[in-house]
């Protein structure tokens, strides 16, 4: 037996918290009519695809991605979506719960980065002696 085809959707037909993660996508890639091709539902969220590549300073897609992830609490998730694309999915979690339930807000993000600044060296010197 085949496996149903997700269901395409507009804006209007969504949950509130797939329209939590539409925006969030939305907001990231510089407005709805960026997205590469029709929406889905995707469980709580929604799956769709960009065109190009995310990167963090030229472009800075995937910078975008992760600051309105936090701000937002959206799980977003980037795989191959075909030449050219990434599809990208995104599904709504909150400050607490369990490790499928809850995302990092901005505070836990700029600890993180504040974290990174303080390592001096990246290089495994175990592995080097």
């Amino acid at each position: 037996m085949s496996k149903p085809r997700a269901k395409r959707v507009e804006r209007k037909d969504l949950s509130l918290d797939q329209r939590r993660c539409w925006d969030a996508l939305a907001c990231a890639v510089g407005g709805a009519h960026h997205f590469g091709g029709p929406v889905y539902e995707c469980w709580r969220g929604i799956r769709t695809t960009i065109y190009g590549a995310a990167a963090t300073f030229d472009g800075s897609l995937m910078t975008r991605m992760v600051v309105v992830a936090h701000r937002e609490r959206v799980r977003i998730a980037v795989s191959s979506g075909g030449p050219n694309r990434l599809q990208v999915t995104a599904h709504p979690r909150n400050s607490d719960g369990g490790m499928f339930e809850r995302h990092d807000g901005i505070k836990e993000l700029v600890a993180l980065c504040e974290t990174l600044s303080k390592w001096d060296d990246w290089t495994d010197k175990e592995a080097s002696e």
